[in-house]
């Protein structure tokens, strides 16, 4: 690991293997580094691959350019969980659904997939779907930098709810759905509290690579996508009350969160 520790944290995705390298620090992040931090030539960082690496390095400025002088060797710095997971959640409308990733990001959720469904309120196509991806998956790197977290949380582009349905999982990679309480009777199958469910697919032990939780936006799934999804996904529970889609994802990924802490 890095010699010592710093709280000033920089995203570059090419780590060195030798000390005597350099590395040019791209032009958003030197910007942030620069006009936000207020970093000066001299400061020693945390450079992050966000793959789980890091290393430390000295800054220097250069005819606008900010270079990164390494100063420590890559080490990985945190345990890799063996059960990756996946939340694809309806997309939420203004500041709520850049909460969500910010805070998906601070509990250890490995990927993001925002999905359109016919509740869905935010319009993607008008400034297009790479505009939002890009515009999230900045709020998660800030977020992965803030919190101390060192694997980056991939924010897909928007897909809509039938792409999700339609597209088949490898056998080691399990899709559940957060059932309301008012529509769990829709359910075809018994519908488990989620907690039990992580207990099982989580861990060493544990057949499954990835576990895909899907999410609802305001107003729910409708009774045609809902029946749709449990055609491919099997039905869990978190509370016994209806939940905000915010609150519903921030729980979902606590518990992810404590049942990892557990092993």
């Amino acid at each position: 690991m890095p010699t010592q520790r710093t709280s000033k944290r920089l995203l570059c995705h090419k780590l060195p293997t030798e000390l005597s390298r350099s590395a040019v620090i791209d032009e958003t992040e030197a910007n942030h580094a620069l006009n936000v931090l207020r970093l000066t030539n001299g400061t020693v960082v945390e450079l992050l691959d966000g793959l789980g690496n890091a290393c430390l390095a000295r800054l220097r400025i250069e005819k606008k350019i900010l270079w990164a002088d390494f100063i420590s060797t890559v080490a990985m710095t945190s345990k890799q969980n063996t059960t990756r997971a996946v939340f694809e959640l309806g997309i939420l409308k203004g500041e709520a659904f850049e909460w969500v990733v910010e805070k998906c990001v601070e509990l250890g959720v490995n990927e993001l997939i925002p999905v359109i469904t016919q509740h869905t309120v935010v319009d993607v196509s008008k400034k297009g779907s790479d505009f939002f991806q890009k515009r999230w998956q900045k709020i998660a790197d800030q977020s992965l930098k803030q919190c101390g977290r060192f694997s980056r949380m991939l924010v897909h582009d928007p897909k809509p709810l039938s792409q999700v349905n339609g597209e088949p999982l490898p056998s080691d990679s399990l899709r559940v759905v957060l059932v309301e309480p008012s529509l769990q009777t829709e359910a075809t199958r018994a519908v488990q509290p989620l907690s039990e469910l992580l207990k099982q697919a989580i861990g060493e032990s544990s057949k499954y690579k990835k576990i895909h939780l899907l999410i609802g936006p305001e107003g729910g799934f409708s009774s045609t996508e809902l029946h749709s999804t449990l055609e491919q996904a099997s039905p869990v529970s978190l509370f016994e009350y209806t939940l905000r889609a915010e609150t519903a994802a921030l729980a979902a990924a606590s518990l992810v969160a404590s049942e990892r802490q557990r092993l």
